[in-house]
């Protein structure tokens, strides 16, 4: 009996859920324009990340060899030097 008062009021409380962990909507209901705008995002800090550690590694690379002389003559990606 008990069951037939829960479950309809748990309906109403689906918006909630929902709106805590939007993760939960079924793909049927994602829009695609909207998903492809979240991989771009994703894609763009990944790049960034990479962009990022590339230099880094290159740095530590040039103060493990010349002792951080590739500091002072402003070597890096792109001529940006060492971050």
């Amino acid at each position: 009996m008990l069951v037939f008062v829960i479950v309809p009021f748990m309906e109403f409380l689906l918006p909630v859920a929902l709106k805590l962990f939007p993760n939960m909507l079924p793909s049927q209901y994602e829009d695609k324009l909207k998903k492809e705008e979240e991989l771009k995002k994703r894609l763009a800090v990944k790049i960034e990340m990479a962009r990022f550690l590339q230099v880094r590694v290159w740095c530590e690379w040039c103060e493990c060899v010349w002792g951080g002389m590739g500091r002072w003559w402003g070597w890096g990606w792109g001529g940006d030097g060492c971050v």
